[in-house]
């Protein structure tokens, strides 16, 4: 249907741009991996904990 656009050059550089594209989506996962396990990490800390959410301090009371 598009052998027009995939001609020998062309699929070349398709080739190449999607590495690109996929060595850079492999490091972004590994760097999200990675945010999430420091921030479990951090969320352990009661200090850190306070800072990041409220929750702890609404445990327990009433809202209303």
């Amino acid at each position: 249907m598009f052998r027009f656009l995939l001609k020998r050059r062309d699929r070349a550089e398709w080739v190449r741009l999607s590495d690109q594209i996929n060595g850079f989506m492999v490091k972004a996962v590994i760097a999200l991996l990675l945010l999430i396990a420091v921030f479990q990490v951090a969320m352990q800390n009661d200090t850190v904990r306070g800072m990041l959410t409220s929750a702890d301090r609404w445990e327990g009371t009433r809202l209303n």
